[in-house]
């Protein structure tokens, strides 16, 4: 029996269940009990259950529900667990039968210190107690325990419905609490409904719906079986076997975008097309036939032709592609290719945009690679002849209309690159650029390829044009030499001035130390040789026009490391490729000439060798007016305007010397050589300056009509001045 009712206090309610069997008396004789069971839940303010743990409670049996007199008391220690609780009453104080004779009571309870909760009335089954009082009792209507039964109205019945037997005190089935299990034995429990807020164990459960978040559900079969390799599972069959289905693990050829967020991809549009336009023979019987190479580009996934004309009229002009080794059929992409005077086509054919006979689409999944033709033809132009000779084609040799452009275009999937969208970062141990020779030719359509240069040591970078080097070692030492001083500023802007070792390309002697200025002009010149200062007459031998030992045989003295005043010619002579020539004072600086040639010398010594004249192009440095050049000697007409008549090389005898050149060392006329400036060698009366040899019937050291001698405009001006017979130390460059 279930009693409810709600205390205020610390506690908000205490809910009171009372066994019936346990209370129940037996015969009058037998021993009644003097304790009462009582089982109940202790809840908070909010509803929810107490905490667990021990608490003190106060329990009391009244003649009323309010005030009246006491009839019986006892206080007990009880273990709370979930907010239920046991109590044992009369285990301390029994419970004396007379407490109950009136018929009536009501228990209290207190928690604690805290006031007494409202109390509440006891159910008949506590009143068994009264048997202890009575001398007999005769029972009406009883019925035994196992021949009694609740129906869901809430009646007690033996035997039959309600209407045998009256009810009398019977229980609501909403006041019924159960202490231990309750047995059908072979029958079923049935309602619209069940609740339970403990465990449901079950041998069978059938259900319609199930709700819930099965997160404890235990005893469900598990899938069966295992795939094999190279198998997904894609199901699970009804009797829990596994459904598995091959799967290729391989990435499909064209799903590097789909699996990198569209941030790689190696699909490409690869574009070939003519440098500019192309006239279209007009009645002359031919065409206008126009090649274009495809590279090998992989298979094409894509294939367009762009053609785009301007003509006088389009109407009588036919256009056929003919792809490669197919001469005669190919497309016919137009014919005629616009209505009559349209003037200009520009059309694109394609696998989608179909030609007027052929199929480009046939490309696809193919390699175009090789020579496609573009054959225009244009027939139309024809003027009157004679009267009665009908119309004829004018056959002028003209053109009518161009090919304004042709190109071809492939979509391809390729096997040798892939493209990037995005920043590329390379998190592993590092990023290498390919160590070969050049991979592709360098033009517009590869700015920005880059490899390196094993031999060269340099990360060759295509420019659109042609690789430029950026040199990954430090440019001009000995475990790494140079090509040239030039070179090497080219590599490595902030180089100074001083001694780099250079191993030119093609000089099988060895690498060797030279001096480079790299200030002059922007820097690159390479030291070949210095002539030290010397009078008209004192030359000794060493450098003139007559040492074939130097120019000649190229047996080297001096030393071309220090800017010294000495007789010195350097390797460098015979191996440093060179298109500027420089000239320069050993002690006095701001005597300096350079200029630039038309062309490239493999080396100074393959000028000397050969008698002509070479005339320089433009002067990079200095001019005539700081040498000894008199604006009396008549108008020049070199590359500074009002100079001497040239800058350059002037290699072969002057007046009656035709062949000479410096390394054979001529004995006449006027001068044998001459590497500087003056006149255009075809008058008898030679001056100028530089480096010169052979001069005036005698032979001369290097440099003889360097600053102070030559001054004059012819070979009066020159005798006996001793201020102009002698010339300055200085050197000699290449870059």
């Amino acid at each position: 029996m279930k009693i409810s009712h709600r205390w205020h206090g610390a506690l908000a309610a205490v809910a009171l269940l009372f066994p019936l069997a346990m209370l129940t008396a037996g015969a009058v004789h037998a021993t009644t009990p003097s304790t009462l069971l009582v089982e109940g839940a202790l809840t908070t303010l909010g509803g929810g259950a107490a905490v667990d743990g021990p608490y003190k409670l106060t329990f009391s049996l009244w003649d009323a529900p309010k005030d009246g007199a006491k009839l019986w008391s006892e206080t007990v220690d009880i273990a709370v667990s979930g907010g239920r609780f046991t109590a044992l009453l009369g285990a301390n104080t029994a419970v004396a039968p007379k407490a109950l004779a009136g018929g009536v009571a009501w228990l209290g309870v207190s928690v604690g210190n805290d006031p007494e909760l409202p109390r509440q009335q006891l159910a008949a089954s506590a009143y068994a107690i009264r048997a202890a009082v009575a001398e007999s009792v005769d029972c009406v209507g009883c019925m035994s325990a196992s021949t009694a039964a609740f129906n869901y109205a809430g009646s007690l019945t033996k035997g039959g419905p309600a209407a045998d037997v009256a009810c009398t005190a019977c229980v609501s089935i909403a006041e019924l609490k159960f202490d231990g299990d309750v047995d059908l034995g072979g029958h079923s429990l049935k309602g619209s409904s069940a609740t339970f807020t403990g465990d449901l164990v079950a041998k069978t459960v059938t259900a319609t719906a199930y709700q819930g978040d099965g997160s404890k559900l235990t005893g469900i079969a598990q899938p069966k079986g295992a795939c094999k390799a190279g198998e997904a599972v894609v199901g699970i069959a009804a009797d829990g076997t596994l459904q598995c289905k091959a799967f290729s693990p391989a990435l499909p050829p064209d799903g590097l975008d789909e699996v990198s967020n569209g941030l790689l991809t190696n699909q490409f549009i690869e574009k070939v097309a003519i440098g500019g336009a192309v006239g279209i023979p007009d009645n002359t019987g031919a065409t206008a036939n126009i090649k274009l190479d495809v590279p090998d580009w992989g298979k094409a996934q894509g294939f367009t032709v762009k053609v785009k004309l301007a003509n006088t009229d389009l109407s009588t002009v036919a256009i056929t592609l003919l792809p490669p080794d197919d001469k005669k059929v190919g497309y016919v992409l137009c014919d005629p290719c616009g209505k009559k005077d349209e003037k200009s086509l520009d059309t694109d054919w394609s696998d989608k945009i179909a030609p007027k006979a052929g199929d480009l689409a046939t490309w696809l999944s193919t390699n175009p690679k090789g020579g496609w033709n573009l054959v225009v033809n244009d027939t139309g132009y024809c003027v009157k002849q004679a009267p009665g000779n009908g119309i004829l084609c004018d056959f002028d040799g003209k053109t009518d209309g161009t090919v304004e452009a042709f190109s071809i275009e492939v979509a391809t999937l390729s096997t040798q690159k892939v493209a990037t969208g995005g920043d590329l970062i390379v998190q592993g141990k590092g990023f290498r650029f390919p160590v070969t020779d050049a991979p592709h030719a360098c033009d517009a359509t590869r700015l920005g390829y880059a490899y390196v240069d094993p031999a060269g040591k340099a990360l060759q970078i295509c420019n659109g044009k042609e690789y430029a080097p950026m040199f990954l070692t430090l440019q001009g030492t000995k475990g790494n030499p140079a090509q040239s001083c030039k070179d090497i500023i080219k590599a490595q802007a902030a180089s100074k001035d001083g001694i780099y070792w250079l191993d030119p390309k093609g000089w099988s002697g060895g690498a060797f130390e030279a001096y480079c200025d790299m200030t002059t002009d922007g820097g690159g010149w390479t030291l070949v040789g210095k002539v030290r200062a010397a009078t008209h007459d004192g030359d000794g031998g060493v450098l003139d026009g007559s040492d074939k030992t130097r120019w000649l045989d190229r047996k080297y003295v001096g030393s071309i490391k220090a800017l010294v005043e000495e007789d010195a010619l350097g390797p460098s002579y015979e191996s440093v490729p060179f298109t500027d020539f420089m000239l320069q004072g050993l002690n006095t600086k701001s005597k300096i000439l350079a200029w630039q040639m038309g062309q490239t010398f493999p080396s100074l010594y393959e000028v000397f060798k050969t008698p002509t004249l070479r005339k320089a192009t433009k002067v990079l440095v200095g001019n005539h007016t700081t040498l000894d050049w008199r604006g009396g000697c008549g108008p020049g007409n070199g590359p500074d305007g009002n100079g001497p008549q040239f800058y350059g090389f002037n290699v072969h005898g002057d007046g009656n010397e035709t062949g000479g050149n410096l390394v054979n060392g001529k004995t006449g006329g006027w001068c044998a050589a001459l590497a500087g400036w003056g006149r255009d060698n075809n008058a008898e009366n030679y001056t100028g300056g530089g480096l010169g040899a052979m001069c005036q019937g005698r032979a001369h050291q290097m440099g003889r009509h360097y600053w102070g001698y030559g001054d004059g405009c012819n070979s009066t001006g020159w005798s006996n001045q001793s201020d102009l017979d002698a010339f300055n130390p200085h050197s000699f460059w290449v870059r």
